[in-house]
């Protein structure tokens, strides 16, 4: 292979593979945008899997998947050149970073996955797989991801927390989210942001009591400006009725 990750930070210094697995990558790009996507993936995914620790692995599946997610009208020759252009004379580490920068999360999972085949008790790996799903707007993969490496990710990681809640806000679970930011109070009692998401929640829950206490702690931790003025609206809307003892 052109380049392996051996404990070592290497660079790739031309994309190449094996011959036979090249003539196999030719073939997929052949019949990929005939919409034959799935035969064409399980076709490839073993040989693949052959070399596990090449830097190709992760830039082939990260390829795949994207392509798989293409939505209606995309160009897949536009996305296959957007992931191309970050090949070129990289180590991996150098590839995420690239990725994350354009907006790409939704091909870094097939890579995290990847190496916790090979460190599964790494619990930065575990985050940065929960944080990719998280961006790419998959809060279903990134909860099961959560529930998944329970035994490996930190109890009190105040960002890790803030997904949870986020993704449980977003399914409308909403007595979960509320348990979750209650958790991140203990952890960043003098942050804007926990109050503010505690009296959205309560909100949510037609809970005006609390609703209204949480933002005026909100205007008591110095929110910005914009936050400020979109707070001080919402208390006057609360405020308009009694509330109900």
């Amino acid at each position: 292979m052109a380049a392996r990750l051996d404990n070592k930070v290497l660079k790739i210094q031309k994309f190449s593979l094996e011959e036979g697995t090249f003539k196999t990558f030719l073939n997929l790009e052949a019949t990929l945008p005939q919409g034959q996507f799935e035969s064409n993936f399980f076709a490839v995914i073993s040989l693949l899997n052959a070399y596990p620790q090449a830097i190709e692995y992760y830039l082939f599946l990260a390829w795949i998947d994207a392509v798989e997610k293409l939505d209606a009208g995309t160009d897949y020759y536009a996305q296959k050149m957007r992931v191309a252009s970050i090949l070129g004379g990289s180590t991996l580490d150098k590839v995420i970073e690239s990725l994350e920068k354009q907006n790409l999360s939704q091909l870094l999972p097939p890579v995290y996955r990847s190496k916790l085949l090979f460190d599964a008790t790494d619990p930065n790996l575990w985050l940065r797989l929960i944080r990719a799903y998280s961006k790419a707007g998959q809060c279903k993969e990134a909860l099961a991801v959560i529930q998944e490496g329970g035994a490996v990710l930190p109890k009190y990681n105040a960002p890790l927390l803030q997904t949870q809640a986020s993704c449980y806000v977003e399914q409308n679970r909403l007595q979960e989210a509320l348990d979750i930011y209650l958790k991140i109070l203990e952890i960043r009692p003098k942050v804007w942001s926990t109050y503010f998401n505690l009296a959205a929640v309560y909100e949510r829950l037609k809970q005006r009591k609390e609703a209204i206490q949480y933002y005026k702690q909100t205007l008591a931790t110095n929110p910005p400006p914009e936050v400020r003025d979109g707070v001080q609206f919402k208390l006057l809307e609360l405020q308009k009725e009694p509330i109900k003892r």
